[in-house]
């Protein structure tokens, strides 16, 4: 336990090194997604609630943005400002109106909007120019996707989750081998608190490379093993996200192609179905699939549609009692577990309630759910109405992170997606502006 703690720290270390020192911002991205993939998100360098090791990551890129005097130069540029503002100052007045978390509500407030939504502005950040440095990019994703890779091999071939058992400042495990052996087998979690979290990590990578590998062998190749990646943490939400991605991915490419692939594919797939109905993963896998299909999830444990129709009822009770700002951040967290500080007002229809929607309800209100609203269409109509070779693949991002925090628990979601996010509309930022200028933009 002791190596693992000091090998997280010495991580922690490698990546803000990298991060303020990096020869340019492009790099200084892929050792900032590196710590978020590779370190757990409660690994902390003091013994400090805002010191774990993704905050760390996030002040060591604002610490290089303003070294290099750029920050108030990025926040010019990047077209969601206004809204990135909003949500900041609603979190930061929340506590105000909420009342019960005090001093710590600040606290809290800037720790949520630098984990989230300002992770887009960081993305946005890596890339000053397409000129030189976009070249790179492709070998950037293959160093992060043979990283992830082997961390997932080797987590389930030695059936430990040995990264994740990192502990918090109190001590407790985060995630045990005993809990990873659940009825589906031994569920990885890699890097991560979650085995979903570690799922869309790889998913993530499979959409990158549909889209920036040329050679058919090589996505073959890498998608199969990070296909079993996906397998290995015994989860279906990746699996449906990846799914639905690739098709919005694919008819944003192209339409015709799209629906030929469907209507040969489908069939493949029934057929692979069939052959490999025995393999208990597999068979887990395809019962869950259709019990939800065909009955609402009524046999499946946390799928059950009916049970999520209870949960939404009972988020929209809480709602209620604080519609315009909500109860305040942590809210929900501290109603869930048995130690919080409102857990004699929890209410068991809550239970297993995972979705962003219900933490939105009860937390934040419908001032800040029009503001997320906003934030996130704008994003998509941004990369719709400009015609650019990476539209497609932002698209499907965004679609990917979407339908993951709508099914599943959205903490550290947002630290898979929304830095690629924000780099492809510097990329589509910097080809406008190099349109205007030259009359011609850069391509990969």
């Amino acid at each position: 336990m002791l190596i693992i703690k000091v090998l997280s720290i010495a991580l922690i270390l490698l990546c803000v090194y990298k991060i303020y020192n990096s020869k340019n911002y492009l790099h200084c991205f892929m050792w900032f997604m590196l710590g978020m993939y590779l370190i757990h998100p409660n690994a902390e360098l003091f013994r400090m609630s805002y010191a774990g090791s993704r905050l760390v990551l996030i002040f060591a890129f604002i610490a290089r943005l303003l070294k290099d005097h750029t920050f108030s130069s990025v926040i010019n540029r990047f077209p969601l400002k206004i809204e990135l503002l909003l949500m900041f100052v609603f979190l930061l007045i929340q506590p105000l109106f909420t009342g019960w978390s005090g001093i710590k509500g600040v606290n809290w407030a800037i720790q949520d909007f630098l984990s989230t939504y300002f992770l887009f502005f960081l993305g946005f950040a890596s890339l000053p120019s397409n000129v030189n440095i976009w070249k790179n990019i492709k070998k950037y994703i293959y160093i992060i996707l043979l990283v992830v890779v082997l961390v997932g091999y080797m987590s389930y071939f030695m059936t430990e989750n040995f990264v994740t058992l990192a502990h918090s400042a109190s001590g407790e495990i985060l995630w045990s081998s005993e809990r990873a052996l659940s009825e589906r087998g031994f569920r990885s979690t890699g890097t991560q608190f979650s085995p979903n979290i570690f799922g869309l990590i790889n998913v993530t990578l499979i959409l990158l490379l549909f889209h920036f590998e040329r050679k058919n062998y090589v996505k073959l190749i890498g998608t199969g093993l990070l296909l079993m990646n996906i397998f290995f943490c015994g989860t279906r939400a990746p699996f449906v996200v990846l799914l639905l991605s690739l098709i919005v991915y694919g008819f944003l490419i192209n339409k015709k192609q799209m629906l030929k692939s469907l209507c040969l594919g489908l069939p493949f797939l029934v057929v692979f179905i069939y052959f490999l109905r025995d393999i208990p993963i597999v068979q887990s896998y395809v019962e869950g699939v259709l019990d939800i299909l065909l009955t609402g999830g009524e046999n499946t444990g946390g799928s059950s549609v009916e049970l999520r129709n209870y949960q939404m009822a009972t988020a929209l009770m809480y709602f209620a009692e604080a519609p315009l700002v909500g109860h305040g951040i942590y809210y929900t967290m501290n109603l869930i577990n048995e130690d919080g500080l409102f857990y004699n007002r929890y209410n068991s229809l809550l239970a297993g309630a995972e979705g962003y929607p219900f933490y939105l309800l009860i937390d934040y209100g419908v001032i800040y759910i029009t503001l997320v609203i906003s934030f996130m269409a704008r994003v998509a109509l941004y990369f719709y109405r400009n015609l650019n070779i990476h539209r497609s693949i932002a698209i499907a991002l965004l679609f990917a992170e979407i339908l993951f925090v709508m099914t599943s628990q959205p903490a550290h979601s947002w630290e898979v997606l929304f830095p690629w996010l924000g780099l492809f509309m510097r990329y589509v930022y910097n080809s406008n502006l190099e349109k205007k200028t030259h009359g011609y933009c850069i391509s990969l």
